[in-house]
């Protein structure tokens, strides 16, 4: 009941979000439309306390920002593929998250001899995702001239 009430508070907290870009005022709103890069530190810095805000794991900060780094470089990945692979990737997200959902209901109901299956196939999919993302990523990149200025713009 915990996570529900998190995932809705979370939820609702990045839709009133939007509503609330008035009350920064006009140079830091012109700040952040103008700038690619700010933007990209907010992307990180939400991530940063996302990930803080949904685990029940206290880990070291170090590996900590480790994840956050690796979620960031695979988010700016999954921004720059086609839109049909970035489609499926988001139906097997959907699918992985799906499948850790059951995870937790066999855990609750005490059939743990399931659970080593499903785990295994969340695996094979999160490999599968990121596998997905880092290829459709290359094949972008392999087919622009200016490969740096395709990476890190908003386009």
């Amino acid at each position: 009941m915990k996570d529900i009430i998190s995932g809705i508070y979370l939820l609702l907290s990045l839709v009133l979000a939007n509503y609330t870009e008035p009350t920064l005022g006009k140079r830091i709103n012109n700040l952040i439309h103008k700038n690619y890069y700010i933007k990209l530190i907010i992307v990180y810095i939400l991530i940063y306390f996302t990930i803080n805000f949904t685990s029940d794991d206290n880990i070291h900060t170090k590996e900590h920002i480790k994840n956050t780094s690796i979620l960031f470089i695979l988010y700016l990945m999954f921004s720059k593929i086609d839109i049909y692979l970035a489609l499926l990737v988001f139906l097997l997200i959907l699918i992985n998250y799906t499948i850790y959902s059951h995870i937790i209901y066999l855990e609750i109901n005490d059939k743990k001899h399931k659970i080593k299956e499903y785990e295994k196939y969340s695996d094979y999919l999160t490999f599968i995702i990121i596998i997905i993302v880092i290829i459709g990523f290359l094949y972008q990149v392999y087919n622009k001239k200016q490969k740096l200025n395709y990476i890190f713009s908003d386009n």
